[in-house]
């Protein structure tokens, strides 16, 4: 699980480095960004993660079943 939220940290990282270093971030790379926050999220809480932007739904992330060691 460790190695798995890691991933899932990393990947977010590389996703905000790649919208904030853009001169214009395009939509595919907002959804990316987004998707890579609710997917850690939910890794890391081991709840369902939803985000909303307005009425739209963004992205959604499945709980994942977590171990009660920390």
């Amino acid at each position: 699980m460790r190695n798995e939220a890691a991933r899932r940290r990393a990947q977010f990282l590389e996703r905000a480095r790649t919208y904030a270093t853009s001169h214009r971030p395009t939509d595919g790379a907002a959804h990316g960004l987004c998707s890579a926050f609710v997917e850690m999220l939910a890794c890391d809480r081991g709840e369902h993660v939803t985000l909303t932007i307005g009425k739209t739904v963004i992205a959604r992330g499945a709980a994942q079943p977590s171990s009660t060691a920390r």
